[in-house]
């Protein structure tokens, strides 16, 4: 081979070694993209399962207030009527009683 091959070669090398270098710099590049992107989507999912779990707690919490507060209401509603029913259980009783 002559010189003026072995340079020619040489360039042809390092022509293909340029375009290698620049398809491997555009495939690590989406690469790169790519793991972004599904690192930001599991990131988010995270994220939203964190904030749907605090939220399903702070539901649970409240709705056992609520029920907590609904019972108490309901205890104290029931505890009326009995005395309502007492007192005119008494009343009968007195209005029976003068008569006989």
């Amino acid at each position: 081979m002559s010189a003026k091959e072995l340079i020619e070669e040489e360039k042809k090398a390092m022509t293909m070694a340029e375009q290698a270098k620049g398809t491997a710099e555009k495939m690590i590049s989406e690469a790169n993209e790519k793991a972004k992107e599904i690192v930001n989507r599991v990131t988010k999912r995270e994220f939203l399962e964190s904030r749907i779990r605090e939220e399903e707690e702070r539901s649970q919490t409240e709705a056992e207030a609520i029920m907590k507060t609904y019972l108490a209401e309901a205890a104290k509603i029931k505890q009326v009527q009995e005395d309502q029913l007492q007192r005119a259980v008494n009343l009968v009783l007195m209005e029976v009683l003068k008569v006989g």
